[in-house]
């Protein structure tokens, strides 16, 4: 890569990326209350799909880091979020969907955080910050979510699609990127302990904790309360394009 001229590619990775997140995580919910889901059900349906997106995030990057190149990984990701979501279609019944939900959940959320490593290498040697590409990300949060919200009418089902071709567009993307190699060499692994004897990024992790808890909350169940009191797709999404926006200062 010329590290003189801008990384469009990641630009539009991370445009892409956050467009699908934006789609997803803003209306899924409200797809499944669509449905006849209770807000039990929903409840449950996010606890379960965050515990294997946990598991997953430490499984894909142990064999990111192996990997002799990083971006098949990603591809492989993408490519499997792009498959799983048009799975969606096929059934509506609760157990069904739970599952499905998680394996979707294990493919494309780790994705975010093995794209930012790629990323932050790519760009080691270049004059252009992680900000400068990351700024796509709020880019096509933003514009994703107030268009899609627009166009939705109310009518959740046809966000399943929305993000195959996000994801599947992902992957075509990320074909054009500098190949990055694992860092991992031989067989020593680091103790956990390690990371919390430093006593900064224990406090970080302990505030991304509590942060997460809220952020996932109000995610998860405020579009849906928003709908109760007269809201509807487009509102929410002019209200999730006003907050996305209010990141660019940032």
């Amino acid at each position: 890569m010329d590290q003189k001229k801008f990384p469009f590619g990641l630009f539009a990775v991370y445009v892409l990326l956050y467009s699908c997140i934006a789609i997803y995580g803003t209306y899924l919910n409200l797809y499944l209350s669509e449905i006849g889901f209770s807000k039990t059900q929903i409840g449950s349906v996010v606890s379960v799909s965050t515990a294997f997106t946990l598991i997953a995030q430490l499984v894909w990057g142990s064999v990111s880091d192996r990997a002799s190149n990083k971006n098949n990984i990603i591809k492989l990701l993408f490519l499997g979020s792009c498959i799983i979501a048009l799975l969606f279609y096929t059934s509506q019944s609760y157990v069904f969907m739970l599952m499905l939900i998680a394996l979707f959940s294990s493919f494309f959320y780790p994705v975010g955080v093995l794209q930012d490593s790629v990323s932050l290498q790519i760009l080691e040697k270049s004059k252009w910050d992680f900000g400068h590409v990351r700024m796509g990300g709020t880019l096509g949060y933003a514009i994703a979510v107030l268009v899609v919200g627009y166009f939705l009418k109310d009518e959740y089902s046809p966000i399943f699609l929305l993000v195959s071709i996000m994801t599947f567009l992902c992957f075509a993307t990320v074909l054009t990127l500098p190949k990055i190699q694992g860092t991992r060499k031989g067989s020593h692994k680091a103790s956990f302990k390690e990371i919390f004897e430093n006593k900064a990024v224990a406090c970080f992790i302990f505030f991304n904790l509590i942060h997460s808890l809220g952020f996932s909350f109000y995610y998860s169940f405020y579009p849906i309360y928003f709908t109760t009191i007269g809201g509807d797709s487009f509102l929410i999404g002019l209200m999730m394009f006003l907050g996305a926006m209010a990141e660019v200062p940032f």
